[in-house]
């Protein structure tokens, strides 16, 4: 015989059993005592109650999966760039655009007596040894070229630049993560150190570079001064063996400026090395080891 109880949403079944004293016993003989309702419902669940109790154990590993496999977009959150980490990104990327722009605007125009005449030449490229400025013949522009200068400095101009249009893909993608993704970024352990890597990387690039361009510049104005190229037309024979007059010299304020902007850049990825680290699960697990049997404070950034 079965009976079933009910308390609340759950119910259980109770299988009362019965104990043979004997051929022939009565059958009330046989019925056990039933123990008070409320020890009983506490001992026992149902098929039912056991399904509800594992699908909501195995709901909470799914949704921990959910949040690691989110999407990169979420809502407009701020709050990251109020941190070290998110601010310094946030100075980064002028400093970066001002590198670039400055150098690609750097450039002047060369000029020169022919006769009676001038011969204007546009100079806007670092490699100066592959130029062919126009020769004056006869008081006139022949059509024939030669170059003026014969080193280049197109390598490390190219170098430089390569770093900036790089690191500004990767501080705008950051950023992005950074305002619209924070929780994937807390969550996934991958994202920390492919940004700790990807900065440490640049950071290592931007010195490279700035100390490259550093010099080129140096050498740019060297040969771009007006007695340069005075010179550098008289002993070119540009003007057939008469004195070649030039009130031409290079403009490079322009150099200057992308040589400080890449110094800060410098300085800058070398600081976010240090915050991106603090958010690798590598210093947070050397940061449990350190704080065993201490309560300390965690160091990770953690945002409603």
């Amino acid at each position: 015989m079965s009976t079933l109880l009910r308390s609340g949403n759950a119910v259980a079944k109770l299988v009362v059993g019965f104990h043979a004293t004997g051929v022939g016993a009565p059958a009330a003989a046989g019925v056990t005592k039933i123990k008070p309702l409320t020890d009983t419902v506490s001992k026992f669940a149902t098929v039912d109650t056991l399904q509800k109790s594992m699908k909501l154990v195995t709901s909470q590993p799914r949704a921990a999966k959910g949040i690691n496999e989110m999407s990169f977009i979420g809502e407009l959150n701020l709050e990251p760039l109020k941190v070290p980490l998110g601010f310094i990104r946030c100075v980064q990327l002028p400093f970066i655009i001002i590198a670039l722009f400055s150098k690609n605007g750097w450039g002047f125009e060369l000029l020169y007596n022919c006769g009676l005449s001038k011969i204007s030449f546009r100079v806007d490229s670092f490699n100066l040894g592959d130029l062919l400025v126009p020769m004056c013949i006869n008081g006139t522009a022949s059509g024939e070229s030669a170059k003026l200068w014969k080193d280049s400095f197109g390598g490390s101009s190219w170098f430089f630049g390569l770093v900036g249009v790089l690191s500004l893909f990767f501080v705008l993608g950051m950023l992005y993560i950074y305002v619209f993704s924070w929780g994937n970024y807390e969550s996934n352990e991958k994202v920390p150190i492919v940004d700790f890597a990807v900065t440490t990387g640049l950071a290592c690039f931007w010195f490279i570079a700035s100390w490259s361009w550093w010099s080129s510049t140096n050498g740019i104005a060297a040969l771009t001064t007006n007695e340069y190229i005075n010179k550098a037309l008289v002993g070119g024979n540009f003007c057939e063996n008469k004195p070649c007059e030039s009130p031409s010299q290079g403009r490079n304020a322009s150099l200057s400026i992308s040589v400080l902007a890449g110094w800060a850049c410098v300085l800058l990825f070398a600081a976010n090395v240090w915050f991106a680290w603090k958010e690798t699960v590598w210093f947070r697990n050397r940061q449990t080891l350190q704080s065993v049997g201490n309560a300390q404070p965690t160091t990770h950034i953690q945002f409603p």
